[in-house]
């Protein structure tokens, strides 16, 4: 037999369930298993379509242009192991500028694990690979932590976990393809090892492990290690509030660990930090006003597009875009919550503990101002205060919101193991101070416990209970994500022909330019093993100036032409300056070669000003192309 109990997470509240439950190694592997089996299957049925066509779908957000982004990124990474580059900077976009890869969302801590995956299989592969980890891996983190540290009842932790890794927020984030955001495996792990920074002697130890998961974290994503910060911040004062002589009996251990935590994540990441603030490349602020992303009070009893009982019209005009649905729970779940805390308000010193959490950040993710339904209120929000203040002025509000999440998660697992978990065992002691103060994982009774008897009202409240669980996870389930077909790679790129065509040392101007509603060329390169460079692309870079930031490069005269011609399928009357301007371009970009796939949108008028341009094009394989040597004057 094995003893399984649940540790400091809520070991400081007397009601809390005291003593190990044994239970079979085996079984509890099993339920281990079962949770990833199950998980993965639920993500893999999520991405269901992604999957009929390996190499021949992407998610349809925003176009596909951020699973283009995010492929670049992969394909980056591999290529920064292979070829032994520096991997904070990419110069295969944006040429001849590159990009800080650090100031970007550029998931290396992804990338690079799966370099072999990307070799093989292209980045779009690892990027769907990785996409069904950040679902199925966020949940088992949560199961595993609440599981092992939280409750007693295996299926509570299953649920919760479950929650967590396929609530609303994460699939809305999902369908952006925000891999940096939907994958938050390392989050409960960091938020256990804060916990456990309370024990005494262990300083070193839990510091260094919090300090790893920290590093390890910044290069998955930065902004989800700032909001579990905050989240943690929130809980903790909140405890000393409520329990201040417990809190003051552990603060050397806790603030010791704490300490080296921070002098172990300085010493690893002091380069790469440098390298994003002060590095090539560096911005300052945000290409657009956070302030504009907030969580519309009404969205919260409604249900996002992706969800069982959601659609277009459940949606429409609550969130700026499909990828932000961060808040969408339904009227059950919004009753059940508040419901469920004030049930285990007494119980579980957790429960109090997360209730508090939740209002904090509902509250901040309304933002500055309270709208309803897409109505202004009136009412003013704290976060107009919170956004002058540094990191919050670089935060969308919005965001403070999936924060709620793994919180909503805490709760149902919770009422879970309240309603689903062995009947209670009382101790035969009472609890020290000690352990109060949560100098031990569990309390230990020092005889043999008392199973309390069972009464007909538990009963009641377990049907009743588990009814309303359902009733409320149920309608937010999600549904299979939206996908689109994307201009097949064409095989001029794919065959490596154009190792035949373009000069050594130049660059492949791709037509459009690429930029966020053109990534096509981007895609070009992600697939080539990074073998060429092009100008433009979609990422944040600095302006002009220095002084602010935008997204992609700054536009020259054929760039904007060609987007213009790109978005409105009509070609303007060329003049002898656009040719001019023109051949200055391809200079700056050091361009051996403009490529154009005859497949794409609006293909023909591309050709069109292209050839009024610079002549008529060479049709080699599957795309159109013009030789830039002569034009340039190069060799």
């Amino acid at each position: 037999m094995d003893v399984q109990a649940p540790e400091s997470l809520d070991a400081t509240n007397e009601e809390a369930p005291a003593t190990p439950v044994r239970t079979g190694r085996a079984r509890r592997l099993a339920w281990d298993l079962f949770a990833v089996v199950g998980y993965v299957a639920a993500a893999f049925g999520v991405t269901a379509g992604l999957w009929r066509d390996v190499h021949g779908t992407m998610l349809a957000a925003l176009g596909g242009s951020d699973n283009a982004l995010f492929e670049w990124f992969l394909a980056h990474a591999a290529h920064s192991v292979t070829a032994w580059e520096n991997p904070l900077f990419a110069y295969s976009m944006n040429t001849p500028d590159g990009v800080n890869m650090m100031a970007n969302t550029s998931v290396l801590g992804l990338g690079i694990p799966l370099t072999p995956v990307t070799l093989a299989f292209g980045p779009l592969v690892t990027f769907k690979i990785l996409l069904v980890f950040a679902m199925a891996g966020t949940a088992w983190g949560w199961y595993f932590v609440l599981s092992r540290h939280l409750v007693t009842s295996r299926l509570a932790a299953l649920v919760a976990g479950a929650f967590c890794g396929f609530a609303p927020g994460m699939i809305s984030q999902s369908i952006g393809s925000h891999l940096q955001i939907a994958t938050q495996i390392l989050v409960p792990f960091i938020v256990w090892r804060v916990l456990r920074l309370r024990e005494e002697g262990r300083a070193v130890r839990n510091g260094l492990i919090l300090g790893l998961l920290i590093t390890y974290q910044v290069f998955i994503g930065e902004e989800i290690l700032l909001l579990t910060a905050l989240t943690c911040g929130v809980v903790t004062l909140t405890y000393i509030a409520m329990r201040p002589r417990a809190a003051l009996a552990v603060w050397r251990p806790f603030l010791g660990g704490l300490g080296v935590a921070a002098g172990v994540a300085f010493a690893l990441l002091a380069y790469p930090l440098w390298f994003q603030f002060l590095g090539p490349m560096k911005y300052h602020g945000l290409p657009f006003e956070p302030e504009r992303y907030y969580a519309d009070l009404a969205s919260f009893t409604a249900y996002a597009r992706e969800s069982w009982f959601g659609s277009d019209a459940t949606a429409k005009g609550l969130a700026a875009n499909v990828t932000e649905e961060n808040t969408f729970y339904g009227w059950p779940m919004v009753i059940l919550v508040p419901l469920a805390v004030a049930f285990l308000w007494r119980r579980r010193l957790a429960a109090r503990l997360t209730g508090v959490a939740i209002v904090v950040f509902f509250i901040l993710s309304l933002g500055s101002e309270v709208i309803i339904n897409g109505h202004d209120s009136g009412l003013n929000g704290p976060w107009a205060l919170l956004k002058r203040i540094p990191p919050f002025d670089l935060t969308m509000s919005t965001r403070l919101s999936l924060v709620l999440i793994p919180l909503v998660g805490v709760v149902l697992a919770l009422l879970g193991d309240r309603l689903w978990g062995p009947r209670p065992l009382a101790p035969a002691v009472e609890p020290t101070e000690a352990e109060l103060a949560g100098k031990h994982a569990a309390p230990v009774p020092t005889a043999a416990p008392v199973r309390t008897p069972w009464r007909p009202s538990d009963l009641v409240v377990r049907v009743v209970g588990t009814l309303a669980v359902v009733v409320a996870v149920a309608p937010a389930a999600p549904t299979d994500l939206s996908i689109i077909k994307p201009q097949p790679l064409p095989a001029f790129f794919t065959s490596g022909t154009w190792k035949d065509y373009l000069p050594e040392g130049t660059t492949v101007m791709p037509a459009p330019v690429p930029y966020s509603g053109a990534m096509d060329g981007a895609r070009w390169v992600a697939n080539t093993r990074m073998g060429f460079a092009t100008p433009g692309g979609y990422f944040i870079i600095p302006t002009p100036d220095g002084e602010g930031a935008q997204f992609s490069s700054t536009p020259r005269p054929l760039s904007i032409l060609l987007r213009q011609v790109n978005r409105s399928g009509k070609v303007p009357a060329i003049t002898e300056a656009d040719r001019r301007s023109a051949i200055e371009d391809l200079r700056y970009w050091n361009a051996g070669l403009i490529v154009l796939a005859p497949e794409r949108t609006n293909a023909a008028p591309l050709q069109a000003a292209l050839t009024e341009l610079f002549g008529p094009p060479e049709q080699v394989q599957d795309v159109v192309l013009w030789r830039t040597a002569k034009l340039t004057g190069g060799a």
